[in-house]
């Protein structure tokens, strides 16, 4: 029996053993935390900066954890990237190890371990490791650094992904000899988590640095798959520098024409017209649209702040109908025009028609501050609807709100501060012709108010134009609603703005499109005098909090920095 009990407590104290180990592989001792320590590097070989290296060179990098083997695709990054083709990278458990092959005398190599690099429980390299060494009596001495993380896209302020986030460097030569897309890059580096970079041991010569998110994680920018990407300021002078900097503010080109993707009938007397992207609003689009042999148009309009959709009054339509829509030469807000063969669209709408019937389309806001705006959105053109207001405790009461109602192309909107109408509790009606369209709740509330941002921007010239972005942040850092400010140089500015947090940026608009340009490279493919660098952008630092009736001021915006 005792003997039983004794192999009884063996077993149990093994199992608790093995369940312990395996529990701290993954998560620390039982009762602590989980490990939340990054990796870092403990040795290597041969020692960072060491010289008179050989041509045929086994070198070997040793962590202080066990580490992620999915991570590890990617990870390093030889420099130059000529040098890479001479090697190859083998992975262990808490090493790896890179045998060159053949390389050239007096050539400094960077062997760069990114962030991307993960220990077994997933905490990445605080920060780009990189080890140099070179196989001649001299290591290159000049670097070249930077930071980026932001864009500007849509003339709003956004974030980037770090992980995605790379760095290519090429020489200025060679892609004045063959252009930006033959050319490949001789430098490539990651960022680290506040998304800076920095590339030590540089040949003394002209760069072009590229900074762009990798989103199809290919190592090469994807112009027409919306990257973002910033060529920062252009040309990195190292001849004569030892360290040069800059900052990348990410932006997207556009190099593909713009066309009509669908057509649908919204009504019985309503097209819709859909864009691949949205498009460039000065003119008038539509030619004319054809139904029986028929001209059936009336005339165009668009939804306030909707670009990519385009709604047609026409003659009424008809099902199992073939319609021809002719369109101008309209272009997309990157200045593509529209493929002449795609200006004609036919469709054949099959029991799409719908009935000639009015009502209130989307969502109408239940609640809303005294000093906003009302939007009752209609699934019609110009139509003319009774908006009336009962208060809850008077409901044989009411108020016309048409007077003050500013008729828009699909519905009204309402100032509620024009309307003299007291804060409280009301029922919302809304009537065509003696049926009702919407009957609800509503709320009115007291003002938000304003608040102000105020400064002044600098610049070297006072005919420069500037264009100054607030984005409201939300919840969970999100983008909300942006205000856009256009200035000249040297000229103070004060904003008025609702309650909360904003982020500030400013992009000196260059080529005056209204709109941030990360690099022209409409021409790509051409030579270097087709590429025109990223325009000039600031981005403040720090949120900024917008309080009502106060004004924050000395936000001042520097270009000549």
């Amino acid at each position: 029996m005792l003997k039983k009990l004794s192999l009884f407590v063996l077993y149990i104290i093994i199992a608790v053993v093995v369940f312990s180990c395996a529990s701290d592989y993954q998560k620390g001792p039982f009762g602590g935390e989980s490990d939340r320590i990054a990796p870092t590097v403990i040795s290597s070989f041969p020692l960072n900066g060491s010289i008179n290296q050989n041509r045929d060179l086994d070198v070997e990098i040793e962590f202080s954890e066990y580490l992620k083997f999915a991570s590890t695709k990617k990870a390093i990054t030889i420099s130059p990237l000529t040098v890479a083709e001479n090697s190859e990278i083998v992975w262990g458990e808490k090493d790896v190890d890179i045998k060159f092959r053949d390389l050239e005398d007096s050539t400094t190599v960077l062997v760069i371990v990114n962030t991307s690099l993960q220990d077994a429980r997933g905490n990445g390299l605080a920060d780009n490791y990189v080890l140099t060494f070179s196989t001649g009596d001299v290591i290159d001495s000049t670097s070249f650094s930077g930071s980026t993380g932001f864009a500007i896209e849509d003339n709003s302020f956004t974030g980037m992904v770090q992980n995605k986030t790379k760095v290519l460097v090429y020489r200025y030569k060679d892609v004045l000899d063959s252009g930006f897309v033959l050319s490949s890059p001789i430098y490539r580096v990651g960022v680290n988590k506040e998304f800076a970079f920095n590339l030590p041991h540089l040949k003394k010569d002209l760069y072009l640095p590229l900074v762009f998110q990798d989103d199809n994680n290919n190592d090469r920018l994807d112009i027409n798959g919306g990257e973002l990407y910033s060529f920062g300021s252009g040309i990195v002078d190292l001849r004569n520098n030892n360290n040069c900097k800059d900052l990348f503010v990410c932006g997207i080109a556009d190099t593909l024409p713009p066309f009509i993707k669908d057509i649908s009938a919204e009504n019985v007397d309503l097209l819709k017209i859909e864009f691949s992207e949205p498009i460039l609003t000065d003119a008038a689009i539509v030619d004319s649209v054809i139904m029986n042999q028929k001209n059936i148009f009336k005339y165009e309009c668009r939804k306030s702040g909707d670009r990519k959709y385009l709604y047609v009054q026409v003659d009424s339509l008809e099902d199992n109908k073939e319609i021809t829509l002719y369109t101008t030469f309209f272009k997309d807000e990157y200045g593509n025009e529209v493929n002449p063969k795609m200006r004609k669209r036919m469709v054949i709408l099959e029991n799409e028609v719908l009935k000639d019937t009015l009502h209130v389309v989307g969502k109408v806001t239940t609640r809303i501050a005294i000093d906003d705006t009302l939007m009752i959105p209609l699934s019609k053109i110009s139509q003319t609807v009774a908006l009336k207001l009962f208060p809850t405790e008077e409901l044989k009461r009411s108020y016309s709100l048409n007077e003050k109602a500013k008729k828009v192309d699909f519905g009204y909107k309402i100032p509620m501060i024009d309307l003299g109408i007291e804060e409280g509790r009301y029922k919302f009606l809304v009537e065509s012709e003696g049926d009702t369209l919407y009957y609800n709740n509503f709320f009115i509330e007291k003002p938000v108010g304003f608040g102000y941002i105020s400064g002044t921007v600098i610049s070297v010239s006072k005919l420069d134009e500037i264009v100054l972005l607030f984005d409201k942040v939300g919840k969970g850092n999100k983008i909300g609603s942006s205000k856009k400010l256009l200035l000249k140089g040297n000229e103070s500015y004060k904003v008025d703005l609702r309650p909360g947090k904003y982020t500030v940026s400013a992009y000196l608009d260059r080529d005056r499109d209204g709109r941030y340009s990360a690099g022209n490279i409409k021409n790509y493919n051409e030579k270097m005098s087709d590429i025109l660098f990223s325009e000039k952008a600031i981005i403040l630092p720090d949120t900024i909090q917008v309080r009502k009736n106060w004004e924050s001021s000395g936000y001042n915006i520097d270009f000549n920095k």
